[in-house]
């Protein structure tokens, strides 16, 4: 994919990797179970993890989560519904979608909406990192990349 939505040179200090809070919406028990593994590897204060995108906005109401990786994928909802309820809900949501082999209008269409950046699946504990310090510390996209007729041209 020639997308490449990374910045090397972003850090997060220890104090912000502290305060994050992080949501992981992924079918896959094993995937949750590695998330879970490396979130506590790099350091993030807390994380919550859930099979399905309507389990998550119990999540979302019980307690505060400044991001949100999601799969995107329909599980129990469309995933841009789920975007769209997340964002209109929660604004300043760090939101973050993540595939196996994502199309560039896949990823383009939840950017505009308001998503982040993106994370290719299966990540690694870099990859996962890199993720969220970029969408968290990161410029966003331009307009003019977002609204670009040739997606891949643009970038």
């Amino acid at each position: 994919m020639a997308i490449k939505l990374i910045q090397d040179s972003l850090v997060m200090s220890p104090s912000e990797r502290g305060n994050a809070n992080i949501l992981f919406i992924e079918p896959d028990p094993v995937e949750r179970n590695n998330f879970r593994t490396a979130i506590k590897q790099l350091g993030f204060g807390g994380m919550s993890d859930c099979p399905n995108h309507m389990s998550a906005f119990e999540k979302l109401e019980q307690r505060h989560f400044s991001h949100v990786i999601f799969a995107a994928r329909d599980t129990n909802m469309p995933v841009k519904e789920f975007l769209k309820k997340v964002i209109e809900g929660k604004p300043g949501m760090i939101c973050i979608p993540a595939s196996n082999q994502p199309s560039v209008d896949e990823v383009f269409d939840l950017l505009i909406m308001g998503a982040k950046g993106y994370l290719v699946k299966p990540f690694t504990i870099d990859s996962l990192d890199v993720a969220i310090v970029n969408a968290t510390k990161g410029e966003p996209m331009s307009e003019a990349v977002l609204k670009a007729k040739d997606r891949n041209g643009a970038l």
